[in-house]
């Protein structure tokens, strides 16, 4: 506002002096003048204009306001001792998963069949490295384990369980408009089951004592007869939500499209839509937690949500006639400076910065994205990115790193087959290919990991140009 009033009064200002400059001119015709004036005029008026829709356009490709988008807190993962969670030393975490259907990995109390449980490995080596071990058709390889010191002939089968869980996450960020970098877990695209050769063999998980994996003990990080895999997410499911419902007030509305009075609106909360009905539900938490609700009906196109920061309370808004459905229930907890140390946990590591490039445009934009990954937490250093029309191709001292597998890969939230059921999901509409290859350094185990993490989130978001991950040893 403040800025078209500048334009107002340079306006009235240009037309003031341009009146003066042409009745002091030496031309005589009146008409003549006339003409001047309104051909200056109107020229005046179309170029403001223009430059005012240039302004405007520049500004809504640029950048967007962090305030408008529910930003999702810190997720942790880390692999701990079960004894450790038993004691209650991570009281932030809990286990990602406790069971597998009817397979049940931990051995609980309550699963009286042991025939369809299995072991569960957690590998702590390069991403290659771990391919290499669990993909048994190609290689051909079995391993000697040691189980209560007899030896077993034994391969190891990749398992997606605990990358399948993470997909909770992209529920919640495809209802409340979150469009930041959701987990970073290396331990969930680690983990592998023991299968033993000859199935007359195989011990049950509850008569295990010990066990050794011989050759590759040393990169075995733990199993799930040991170790589980946790994130300070506790997730509840088939438990009643306390809700009140109403037809949603203007006053109120009102104060959602202005974000007055502590209340924090959805991105896609649209000021003229007629939103009929109004549900608030209590999230009493801990300062520093966060609760989040998954509904599983009406689609994610009908529903906005809202919080008041002070009263713990969230306000989902909504036009269909049907009865909202609040199927789970997450609460996201702060963990403290202990709990961390102790677990050396993994987190999603963003600097969101004041403003999010919804756009890249220039190399200024790409650097600008870039650097909300920049001081990480794991000793990752990023170089000078390099834009080319063409792929970059590996040398001896820089490595291409190539992408996970499939079912191992972050931010795979949506796909072109259910592109219609997801509006606001970015869609690469780049006739040419931009080539942007980025350079890491980095020694670390996971080193690789976290490239991918962060190439695969620009991917995501930016689709109009084609990441490289470089790692330059």
């Amino acid at each position: 506002m403040a800025n078209d009033k500048i334009i107002t009064e340079k306006a009235q200002k240009f037309r003031k002096e341009l009146e003066e400059l042409i009745l002091k001119s030496e031309i005589s015709d009146t008409e003549i003048k006339k003409m001047l004036y309104q051909l200056f005029s109107g020229l005046f008026n179309y170029t403001s204009d223009m430059i005012s829709r240039l302004e405007e356009k520049a500004l809504s490709q640029a950048m967007v306001g962090e305030y408008g988008t529910d930003v999702l807190p810190d997720i942790y993962t880390a692999l701990v001792s079960l004894e450790d969670v038993n004691d209650g030393k991570f009281s932030s975490f809990h286990p990602m998963i406790s069971s597998f259907g009817k397979i049940n990995i931990y051995g609980d109390l309550d699963d009286s069949d042991d025939s369809d449980s299995f072991i569960g490995v957690f590998f702590h080596c390069t991403y290659d490295r771990f391919i290499e071990i669990t993909d048994s058709s190609t290689y051909s390889r079995t391993y000697a384990v040691m189980i209560n010191d007899v030896p077993y002939e034994c391969f190891f089968k990749l398992d997606s369980s605990f990358v399948s869980r993470e997909r909770l996450l992209n529920q919640l960020a495809d209802q409340y408009a979150i469009d930041t970098p959701l987990i970073y877990s290396p331990y969930s695209r680690r983990f592998a089951q023991l299968i033993f050769v000859d199935d007359d063999k195989a011990v049950s998980p509850s008569d295990i004592k010990s066990i050794y994996f011989g050759e590759i003990d040393d990169i075995v990080a733990g199993t799930t007869l040991t170790h589980t895999l946790v994130w300070n997410l506790k997730v509840e499911e088939n438990k009643s939500i306390p809700s009140s419902a109403d037809i949603i007030s203007d006053s109120k509305l009102e104060k959602l499209n202005n974000r007055t009075d502590g209340y924090t609106a959805s991105k896609y909360l649209i000021a003229s839509e007629n939103y009929k009905y109004l549900k608030e539900y209590s999230c009493p938490v801990k300062d520093g937690s966060e609760m989040y609700i998954i509904f599983s009906s009406p689609d994610n196109n009908r529903i906005v949500f809202g919080r008041d920061s002070e009263r713990k309370t969230l306000f989902v808004l909504y036009n269909s006639e049907h009865e909202l459905e609040a199927f789970k229930r997450i609460t996201i907890s702060l963990p403290d400076m202990t709990e961390l140390k102790m677990s050396s946990a993994y987190v999603n590591y963003y600097n969101k910065g004041i403003f999010r490039k919804t756009r890249l445009n220039t190399l200024a934009d790409i650097k600008y994205a870039i650097s909300s990954f920049i001081s990480s937490p794991y000793g990752i250093t990023i170089g000078n990115v390099i834009i080319d029309r063409k792929r970059y191709k590996d040398s001896e001292s820089e490595i291409v790193v190539e992408p996970y597998l499939d079912q191992h890969r972050y931010n795979n939230r949506v796909s072109l087959k259910n592109i219609a059921d997801h509006p606001y999901s970015n869609l690469s509409i780049s006739p040419k290919n931009i080539y942007c290859a980025i350079p890491f350094s980095g020694n670390s185990v996971f080193a690789e990991d976290y490239m991918r993490y962060v190439t695969e989130y620009l991917s995501w978001q930016y689709p109009e140009i084609k990441w490289i991950t470089i790692w330059r040893k």
